[in-house]
């Protein structure tokens, strides 16, 4: 995967708003990288499966240790494929886990500079309410400019107050899957920047049928089964058990099919949602710029006469939701690449690792 850096193309919310302001006092500093390592510490999720792993250790002594009394190469055999997959159990489990804080940690971000977003909007209709309200006065504005730049003003209250309820919320899941008490203050030093990446979709595909947890389960499956067979194949066993054996391997065998036909579409799918989140980051930078034009315009022949109340408020509205546009797309953009590298089961250092390797290709 090789990653794109120019300045063209690595973008940052500094050219919608001139950066990322955090008001809290003395707050704990957490990158992606630390917010995840805090989270592993943490995660009763996490500590679940560390229990089921050392279970299914205890589970295997113990079957070796019964094996020394009555034999049963089945049991012991089943005993230690059955530690195997809890292995992987856990590994599957700090893989989500990655994944929820990434999540939840671009959603914070997302929020928190809708908020900026929306405080500067409201500020700009509070602006112009007082300047309608003058002009009203002086007879050059109507009682319907000062009813709609009051409507203006209202609907952005009602909106930056439904961001904020939902910045408060985005912070306590985040905090929460970092196991931090809610009232924690902290700041995340990274900024809002959707680092592109090209990837190639065939070794997208091939990673994950490599790399996939659930790959190697199966496989263990089968390794059971076919052992399960192997030990059933004699003139000992009676022939339902030695059938049965190999029913189950069967079935393993169509769940392995199963799964390697299922990973190449969800790749594929994930695949497609990252390319258009990219393409929108184009789309949405354009916006920007042609409703930061428009305003300066429109405010330009306002003052002048030559624009009604109604275009300068139509103006205001589409910066508002062209910057807005903006944010959503470069959060939109990080979430749809995390959930591609987790479908390959990279994580951060795997990605470092791909990436640095196909920028070198």
């Amino acid at each position: 995967m090789k990653r794109i850096s120019s300045l063209g193309l690595v973008m940052s919310i500094l050219w919608i708003m001139g950066g990322l302001v955090f008001a809290q006092s003395n707050p704990q500093m957490l990158d992606l990288a630390k917010s995840i390592e805090l989270a592993k510490e943490e995660s009763i999720q996490l500590q679940l499966a560390q229990l089921d792993l050392e279970e299914a250790r205890l589970q295997w002594e113990q079957a070796k240790a019964m094996s020394l009394v009555q034999p049963s190469p089945s049991k012991l055999y089943q005993a230690e494929a059955n530690l195997g997959i809890t292995e992987k159990n856990l590994i599957l489990a700090e893989q989500n886990l990655a994944l929820e804080v990434e999540q939840d940690y671009y959603n914070y971000l997302r929020t928190q500079n809708l908020i900026t977003v929306l405080e500067e909007a409201l500020e700009l209709a509070e602006r112009q309410l007082g300047v309608t309200e003058s002009r009203r006065r002086v007879g050059a504005a109507t009682e319907a400019d000062v009813i709609r730049a009051q409507a203006s003003v209202a609907r952005t209250e009602a909106d930056l107050a439904q961001v904020r309820d939902n910045h408060d919320l985005s912070r306590r899941k985040f905090l929460q899957s970092l196991g931090l008490p809610v009232d924690t203050a902290i700041q995340l030093d990274e900024g809002i920047v959707a680092e592109r990446v090209s990837i190639d979709l065939e070794r997208a595909i091939g990673e994950a049928l490599a790399n996939r947890v659930e790959v190697a389960q199966l496989q263990m499956m089968i390794g059971v089964a076919e052992k399960e067979v192997e030990l059933a194949a004699n003139d000992y066993t009676p022939g339902q058990q030695l059938a049965m054996a190999k029913v189950a391997l069967e079935k393993a065998l169509l769940r392995r099919q199963q799964l390697e036909d299922n990973l190449p579409l969800e790749i594929r799918r994930l695949y497609a949602l990252l390319q258009d989140a990219d393409r929108r980051l184009d789309v949405s930078r354009i916006g920007v710029s042609e409703a930061e034009e428009t305003m300066r315009t429109t405010v330009a022949l306002y003052e002048v006469d030559m624009a009604t109340h109604l275009d300068l408020m139509g103006a205001q509205t589409n910066l508002t939701k062209a910057r807005t546009d903006a944010i959503h797309a470069i959060f939109d953009y990080n979430l749809a690449k995390a959930n591609l590298y987790k479908a390959m089961a990279w994580g951060l250092a795997e990605r470092e690792v791909g990436n640095e390797e196909e920028y070198q290709d």
